[in-house]
């Protein structure tokens, strides 16, 4: 913690060796929640006078926070400017794939391979930063342990239900109304009779996920969309067949199913 390292330098009077060791033996300086120093003046002093030296030579500089540099309140103009002075991005939480690998990784880090069934359900529903995903793989490997049961899909889906809450279910009309407003189009454009493929393909994309994600019959999915059954059911093998030929379209389809996965389930 530099903040603490600043309070005992200052307490031993060693603030220029605190400095020097900085400069010598850091090759990399990442400081996490740059936003907590807020009103340490003294602290936010020393670590703008210790930047100087590792910029002069080249040393890698991360910082992370909640706030943009220009947003910290009672942050010095000295350590704000040198803050705004690098590459600023921001870190989204991590996607499908990403949250799948998180869950395999931490899940071998503790001696257990999880089933691709348990791994794609829990990285489904579990939304969020990357320790709410480890945490989650914890209280699974503790609860079969503690229980004796395996591990498995049905204590996957407990622990779920434990994190996250009751999934509220979705409706062919919230899963149309959700496609329209990711394709910019109005409810009366994906019921009309247009044949044009901006309007086309996302009404087949609502009525293979109403398909999916619903129980509801055909005729009824059809009724929504102002089509018949044969039309529904023409629709949801299209969107099959086109994400096993192109993966850059069942890349938007996992997309578009995470989306769905969001409002599905209560944070």
């Amino acid at each position: 913690d530099f903040t603490q390292q600043v309070v005992t330098a200052i307490k031993n009077n060693s603030l220029d060796a605190m400095k020097k060791k900085f400069c010598s033996q850091c090759d990399v300086l990442m400081i996490e929640q740059v936003h907590c120093l807020s009103g340490r003046e003294r602290t936010q002093a020393e670590l703008a006078l210790a930047l100087d030296p590792l910029i002069d030579h080249g040393k890698i500089i991360i910082f992370t926070g909640n706030q943009l540099p220009r947003t910290i309140p009672n942050m010095s103009n000295s350590l704000r400017s040198r803050l705004a002075g690098g590459i600023i991005t921001s870190i989204n939480p991590p996607d499908f794939e990403t949250r799948k690998r998180i869950l395999v990784r931490k899940a071998k880090s503790q001696g257990v391979n999880l089933g691709a069934d348990t791994v794609e359900y829990l990285a489904r529903h579990l939304k969020g930063d990357i320790r709410r995903i480890e945490s989650a793989v914890i209280g699974l490997i503790t609860k079969s342990s503690l229980l004796k049961r395996p591990i498995n899909l049905d204590l996957a889906t407990e622990i779920i239900h434990e994190i996250v809450g009751d999934p509220e279910p979705l409706s062919v009309t919230s899963i149309k109304d959700m496609i329209c407003n990711h394709f910019s189009l109005e409810p009366q454009q994906i019921c009309s009779r247009s044949r044009k493929k901006e309007v086309a393909l996302p009404r087949q994309i609502a009525m293979y996920f109403s398909r999916k994600f619903t129980d509801s019959s055909l005729q009824v999915i059809g009724r929504e969309f102002n089509r018949d059954h044969a039309t529904v059911l023409h629709s949801v093998k299209k969107i099959e067949k086109q994400m096993k030929i192109s993966s850059k379209f069942k890349s938007q389809m996992d997309y578009l199913k995470d989306q769905l996965e969001k409002q599905k389930w209560r944070p």
